[in-house]
């Protein structure tokens, strides 16, 4: 466990370290009366803006992240025209403290804000309704400067989800990887944290996998996160597994045909929000007469995240076979997700596994990697991309069971596996800037067992922040499963809805 500890050690530094400083960027006052107030900003590129009347407020995204300290010093050097001002990594918000009509006009290295004092309703030319839900560019490259234009009257609100434009780029990188890897939890944690973004949450879905050897995984769960206060929420989740199998090798070495299980498990317990996107989940686990435990964490930014956990006995209910032998897992996984620059984004992850079954605590201990480089950029309406996902494991202990031939055999058809891949990828708007249409294929390569295609499709719907509903399929030659061979067919469905907006603890 010394292992287990270091790692833990060095994740709780990242967690509560200090977040990265920003790039230099300032502003200075050009006109400050009774009736006018004109800021020019520096170093800092404007991509959109959008004004809402009715909360006084403009709110402005940048073609890059900027330093979010100079708008902390608006409102205090000028309160008699600024209320509040904030800037988060490629977006921000001005709020005024009197009726006033925002224009903006953009600069060499910048752009200038003109806000003039009103009575009444501006007249000004109307924006698109609600909140523009931007995809990329992935690096944030600089598109061509708009002419000096007039805010209009829509935007998205000021607090709240107000952050969920800084995570377009990472959330769009998330996303692919999810789709590549259905179902992973380690995706799923990362897309979730930059696309929800709230403090409660319901969730609903179901996953469909289709082996090979004929075995067949219908996975159905619902999750929620109740916040309670403090930053401190009751989280907690149902799942719902069928399995299917023509053949499955039972515990005591024999084997079934035309095996059909249902089983239920679940958790409960607590989350901890030490920031906007910071937080820490401590959660019991029961399922299949089996107890555990799992710790997880998570600190992320418009750039970048980390990821630990750290879990006893989770019921293992991936395969018909580890279902049979009533199988659990303890595993410690330590991984990181970070832009590189110039529409690059990369991941690496590092995990230990000791696999139990019923009667037997310690069958194999496995130690693997994971990991992806992906690179994408805007082709007018479609992202494009090219990427590379592997993985890996290996067996570091095991033992074997006599029973049914072949014989001897491993408990749950543990081995080596190594895969590589390789794939292309399109994404395009469908409707609106809410449905998404991602596509992808390539090769992926099992160094230990087979090879040849790997393509899928995903289609996403976020009609506004908080709202997340997903259908996607995938094929691949090779299974990514361990304990399965040979191709495998995935296919879900799954819909979250966020209540509110991020909530900061006191701790």
């Amino acid at each position: 466990m010394s292992i287990f500890a270091a790692l833990a050690a060095a994740f709780t530094g990242v967690l509560l370290g200090p977040a990265a400083a920003q790039g230099p960027a300032g502003f200075e006052v050009t006109a400050h009366d009774a009736n006018v107030l004109e800021i020019r900003f520096h170093n800092m590129p404007l991509k959109a803006v959008h004004a809402d009347a009715a909360q006084n407020a403009l709110a402005l995204d940048f073609v890059n992240g900027v330093d979010g300290s100079a708008f902390d010093r608006i409102a205090a050097a000028m309160p008699d025209w600024v209320s509040m001002a904030y800037a988060n990594y490629d977006s921000g918000v001005i709020r005024a403290s009197r009726p006033v009509t925002f224009l903006t006009r953009n600069e060499s290295d910048g752009f200038s804000l003109r806000l003039v004092a009103r009575a009444g309703p501006p007249a000004m030319v109307p924006a698109p309704p609600g909140p523009v839900a931007l995809r990329g560019p992935v690096d944030g490259g600089p598109p061509p400067m708009q002419q000096p234009m007039y805010a209009g009257p829509q935007a998205p609100p000021p607090d709240g989800f107000a952050r969920y434009n800084a995570y377009g780029a990472i959330r769009s990188y998330d996303q692919l990887e999810l789709a590549v890897n259905r179902s992973d939890p380690y995706w799923q944690m990362a897309y979730g944290r930059a696309a929800i973004q709230s403090n409660s949450e319901i969730g609903l879905g179901t996953e469909y996998h289709y082996y090979h050897s004929g075995d067949t995984v219908i996975a159905s769960h619902a999750h929620m996160k109740i916040m309670l206060a403090d930053g401190v929420s009751i989280i907690g989740s149902v799942d719902d597994t069928d399995a299917a199998a023509d053949k499955v090798r039972k515990p005591d070495g024999t084997f079934a045909t035309n095996s059909h299980t249902n089983l239920l498990d679940g958790s409960l317990g607590f989350g901890l929000d030490l920031g906007p996107d910071t937080a820490a989940a401590l959660v019991a686990l029961e399922g299949n007469n089996i107890t555990g435990v799992k710790f997880t964490g998570y600190r992320g930014d418009p750039d970048s995240f980390w990821q630990l956990a750290l879990i006893y006995h989770q019921p293992d209910m991936d395969t018909p076979e580890s279902i049979a032998g009533r199988a659990f897992k303890d595993e410690l996984v330590l991984g990181t997700g970070q832009h590189l620059g110039y529409g690059i984004w990369a991941s690496l992850a590092a995990h230990g596994d000791n696999y139990g079954v019923h009667g037997n605590a310690s069958v194999a201990k496995t130690a693997g990697w994971a990991g992806s480089l992906r690179w994408s950029t805007d082709l007018g309406p479609v992202l494009a991309g090219i990427a590379y996902d592997g993985h890996g494991e290996y067996l570091a202990d095991n033992v074997s069971f006599t029973g049914t031939a072949p014989t001897p055999y491993i408990p749950l058809s543990l081995r080596n596996r190594e895969t590589h891949a390789v794939t292309g990828s399109l994404s395009s708007l469908l409707w609106g800037d809410t449905l998404w249409l991602d596509l992808y294929g390539g090769y992926i390569n099992d160094r230990y067992a087979s090879d040849g295609g790997i393509y899928g499709a995903a289609i996403r719907y976020r009609p506004a922040p908080g709202v997340d509903l997903a259908l996607g399929a995938r094929h691949s030659n090779v299974s990514l499963l361990q304990g399965e061979t040979g191709a495998e067919t995935s296919a879900g469905l799954t819909f979250t809805l966020g209540f509110d907006g991020p909530s900061f603890g006191s701790f």
